[in-house]
């Protein structure tokens, strides 16, 4: 009987690092569905996906503290829908002799959330308007004639998450510079 070492060498390290990496991250989602009141099982499930679910649990939490509640969707169909987006052009490289701008979407996209407030809980039908009485200075009414209103008012769940996540990347920034010129140093 022929063995290959080697491939039986590559298992076997792929077995460790998986052994590994599920030592290090199953506590920490246990406690994470723990505190976020989450299944363990669903989250343990998802651990591909933990990103995401990271700002899917933060948005739960706040909707928790607000008395809110965001019902669990399953996702239908093949994952082919498709929505109407930007349009993204493609950068001509080259020389300019007349200025052009640039914009940074990374952080546009969030700014223009916290400004406008739109969020779940602060959709408002047009009777609520009506019902409230409140007057278009309170209110954001969006192109397809969503109307949510403003912060003065009451803060959306994902402004303030949008926020927070600014912030921590404000925080975090210096620290990775010290890190990325230590690396150097090495």
């Amino acid at each position: 009987m022929f063995i290959d070492f080697a491939s039986l060498d590559m298992i076997v390290n792929k077995i460790t690092c998986n052994i590994k990496f599920a030592s290090r991250c199953l506590p920490s989602t246990k406690a994470f569905g723990q505190i976020d009141v989450y299944m363990w099982r669903w989250l343990v499930s998802r651990v591909s996906q933990f990103l995401s679910c990271f700002q899917e649990v933060k948005a739960l939490r706040k909707a928790k503290r607000k008395n809110l509640v965001i019902p669990s969707v399953k996702k239908q169909g093949s994952g082919d829908n498709t929505f109407e987006g930007a349009t993204v052009l493609e950068a001509k490289t080259g020389f300019y002799e007349k200025p052009i701008a640039t914009l940074d979407f990374t952080s546009l996209y969030p700014s223009i959330m916290m400004a406008y407030n739109p969020c779940y809980c602060n959709l408002v039908t047009p009777e609520d308007v009506c019902k409230f009485n409140l007057p278009p200075k309170c209110v954001n009414k969006t192109p397809s004639s969503e109307t949510f209103v403003k912060s003065n008012l009451q803060k959306g769940i994902l402004p303030e998450i949008l926020e927070e996540l600014l912030a921590a990347r404000k925080r975090a920034k210096p620290y990775w510079k010290k890190q990325r010129i230590h690396l150097r140093r090495l």
